[in-house]
């Protein structure tokens, strides 16, 4: 299972909502988190980047989706709505974690 959390970002200069994938318990820098974009892809964000983002509806990210699921092969995402404490302390520091609590 991975989780994943879909929120938007209005762009002034393009004057539309871009819409983003996170991905809360991926292996990233402490301070960051994963994200996904249509044009940019798999990239690190900043907490403060995603804190910035609005929730969206299942018709707004569908289209995100179906890309992640069709081109990059992920076919198991749980979609939740927002990251917690101990996603965050698991994908900076799974060190700490047994095997077993990282599935």
């Amino acid at each position: 299972m991975t989780k994943v959390i879909f929120r938007k970002k209005w762009w002034r200069t393009q004057q539309e909502w871009e819409i983003n994938a996170f991905f809360p318990e991926a292996h990233v820098n402490p301070g960051n988190i994963l994200c996904y974009v249509h044009c940019g892809q798999h990239s690190e964000a900043s907490v403060d980047y995603y804190m910035s983002t609005k929730p969206c509806t299942e018709k707004e990210y569908a289209d995100l989706k179906r890309e992640l699921e069709t081109c990059c092969g992920y076919d198991d995402l749980k979609v939740v709505q927002k990251v917690t404490r101990h996603d965050q302390e698991r994908a900076w520091w799974p060190e700490r974690f047994k095997e077993e609590d990282l599935v």
